[in-house]
């Protein structure tokens, strides 16, 4: 941390005491002392053998200093620095030991810069090797600054270094969460990039990864990534519809989204036990030009012998799950496919397009 930065703290930090409080509490370290209004001269708690007043206090100011120009505390400083000197302790440590003495209650901007103070403390420690100790600093910048990306990677590191991989994860997952609200894509990849290191398996870290590429404009990563979602096994069907949605909500001409939109609607179906119909129906998919794409799912919904039967024969009524989804794939150009079989024989294949089209036109309505 900039020395300025941690003079403003100590600043900070020392508006906040009362001066008299002070005096009172540290009042046995200065003999004789002669009070005069917020001033006050006593012999000097550091050295000894002159036989005159040479130490001086200001309560309102909150500063003192020695006149004799040997000692320690000669010139000017803090109560916050005076408290050092008396407790003999180091100035971050005396700093935490003066808040707590004096139960001082920070503001927020006192809050962060101590945080940030003590996150330095804790890098030094780290690269002096003195892993435990830079641990236990970093848990005090963060309770201080709960919320700094910064000082959760450190935790997490620190985790790694000592062999704790799985307690790095939660600090390496919060950080991703602060710096994805903070729209910091940089650091929110290099986050995801390290936790996908430690978790290769994570679908959640998948899902981030989309979320990421789309905010960035990386809209082929994102589809990647949700192509990758929508092909879990371990995905429930309804949930791989929707992040192939998103995928076509980024490339709506990319024919690989669409095959894989019906072969997930189709799997998610207990209309097909053996997979026959999933497996034609991908089939017939594959070769088609992307023009092509509504009139082979109309094809597929409304003219082919099984799926026909289908719709007679179970209730679940699969083949009406492919009208919807012809409204969902493009409402403008499906609508001529939906008025044909609105008039179909099939009563489930007419009921649903009658149903597809009325959201269509309600959706066309509401906009």
């Amino acid at each position: 941390m900039a020395t300025h930065s941690r003079s403003h703290l100590v600043l900070r930090i020392n508006a906040l005491l009362d001066g008299e409080q002070f005096f009172n509490h540290w009042r046995e370290k200065f003999r004789d002392p002669q009070v005069f209004g917020t001033h006050i001269k006593s012999h000097c708690p550091f050295h000894l053998g002159e036989g005159f007043r040479s130490f001086l206090l200001d309560l309102r100011k909150k500063t003192f200093r020695c006149t004799f120009t040997q000692c320690k505390a000669a010139g000017s400083g803090t109560f916050a620095d005076l408290h050092a000197l008396l407790t003999d302790k180091p100035s971050l440590e005396a700093l935490l030991d003066l808040c707590a003495t004096f139960r001082l209650e920070l503001p927020s901007e006192a809050r962060v810069l101590l945080a940030e103070t003590l996150a330095e403390r804790a890098r030094a420690l780290l690269r002096d090797k003195k892993l435990e100790a830079a641990e236990n600093v970093a848990v005090l910048a963060l309770k201080e600054h709960p919320t700094s990306t910064a000082v959760r990677v450190l935790l997490a590191e620190i985790c790694e270094l000592r062999g704790r991989p799985g307690d790095s994860c939660p600090y390496y997952e919060s950080a991703l969460q602060e710096a994805i609200a903070d729209k910091d894509w940089s650091r929110a990849t290099a986050i995801l990039d390290k936790l996908c290191s430690l978790n290769p398996n994570q679908t959640a870290y998948v899902e981030q990864s989309a979320t990421i590429a789309e905010a960035r404009g990386d809209h082929a990563q994102a589809v990647a990534c949700y192509l990758d979602l929508g092909g879990h096994a371990d995905i429930a069907p309804a949930q791989q519809c929707g992040w192939l949605e998103k995928a076509r909500t980024l490339e709506p001409g990319r024919l690989e989204i669409l095959e894989r939109l019906v072969e997930s609607v189709l799997f998610g179906k207990p209309l097909d036990p053996r997979g026959e119909i999933r497996k034609w129906a991908t089939n017939e998919l594959i070769a088609l030009d992307d023009s092509e794409k509504l009139s082979k799912i109309h094809e597929i919904a409304h003219g082919r012998r099984k799926l026909r039967y289908r719709a007679i024969s179970d209730a679940a009524g699969g083949p009406a799950v492919l009208v919807h989804l012809m409204a969902r794939i493009d409402p403008r150009l499906s609508v001529r496919y939906l008025h044909q079989m609105a008039d179909d024989e099939n009563p489930a294949i007419r009921a649903a397009a009658a149903r597809a089209l009325q959201d269509i036109k309600k959706s066309a309505s509401s906009h």
